[in-house]
């Protein structure tokens, strides 16, 4: 991972000597889309996944949704104004509206 670019570089079949990068942004699309895509065409998987509430994979799972809706906005405004944008931990909350 480039750090001074936010960026993940993944390295495909050496014979090709193709590079992918892919933008942290980028990368959280597919991170959402694969759990949304999950949930929504693979019920049973999904649901033996919630059943194991406590289960480290569900932990993980809810650590990266409650992370992701305090970081996801901030990445959206630093694409826009193209600029890193940093908020001190704790400055800001997420509201919930049910």
């Amino acid at each position: 991972m480039d750090r001074e670019k936010n960026e993940l570089l993944i390295k495909t079949n050496t014979s090709y000597k193709q590079e992918i990068v892919i933008h942290e942004l980028d990368r959280e699309f597919l991170c959402v889309f694969a759990l949304s895509s999950l949930a929504r065409y693979q019920l049973l998987e999904w649901s033996k996944m919630l059943d194991g509430k406590n289960s480290e994979l569900m932990i993980n799972v809810q650590r990266y949704v409650h992370g992701i809706r305090l970081f996801f906005p901030i990445l959206i405004c630093s694409y826009i104004l193209e600029k890193e944008l940093v908020f001190p931990f704790g400055s800001y909350t997420v509201t919930t509206f049910v």
